[in-house]
């Protein structure tokens, strides 16, 4: 497995990866309202702006992007 910045061409799968995510894992931890804040926070724009900000690292196994983080000043 590797770690790159991601690129313009990966908003798609990055949106898809954090939107399940929050979907699938945030309601065991946080109420509905938190959820869904977190789910329109995580929108493309954002996460495009995140991108271009050089923010957003992609995980990858086997050339396929398996996981995402994006880190903002620490």
């Amino acid at each position: 497995m590797n770690i790159y910045l991601a690129e313009y061409e990966d908003l798609e799968t990055v949106f898809k990866i954090s939107q399940t995510t929050i979907s699938k894992v945030y309601p065991n931890y946080y109420p509905t309202g938190a959820v869904e804040f977190f789910l329109s926070h995580h929108n493309k724009e954002n996460i495009l702006n995140d991108i271009s900000e050089r923010n957003v690292y992609i995980l990858k196994s086997d050339n396929i992007i398996v996981g995402t983080v994006t880190i903002n000043n620490n």
